[in-house]
């Protein structure tokens, strides 16, 4: 048996480009959890407040999640320069399309079996 452990996708929002992502395997999953465990408990705390400062800290902290989902799974981008530069996860972060990061982090959503009201959580 051969195992990969990482799957390439194309992107369906920007044609001509494709990304790689690591598997999930226990240990990226175990990784991943872990990271985003305190970012996600801060989210849920500021979502249930009413006050618009509370909704702006919610919003961060879901970009700080993305961030932390493209940190730990994202392998490569290619088929893509940014301002003349391989889209490497760091420049896709500060630079890239917001499209393309949505469409990744959508990706890694669905390799962990979230449903679409999991991942507003």
């Amino acid at each position: 048996m051969h195992y990969n452990s990482t799957i390439q996708y194309e992107s369906s929002t920007i044609p001509g480009v494709t990304f790689t992502l690591w598997r999930l395997s226990f240990g990226k999953r175990l990784e991943l959890l872990r990271r985003v465990h305190g970012l996600a408990a801060k989210q849920e705390f500021f979502t249930a407040s009413q006050t618009v400062e509370s909704q702006y800290g919610a919003a961060i902290l879901e970009q700080e999640v993305q961030q932390v989902y493209l940190q730990c799974c994202l392998v490569q981008v290619e088929g893509m320069l940014i301002d003349g530069e391989p889209a490497s996860t760091e420049i896709l972060i500060q630079r890239g399309p917001e499209s393309l990061v949505e469409e990744i982090t959508s990706a890694i959503h669905r390799q962990m079996g979230l449903t679409a009201e999991e991942q507003k959580n």
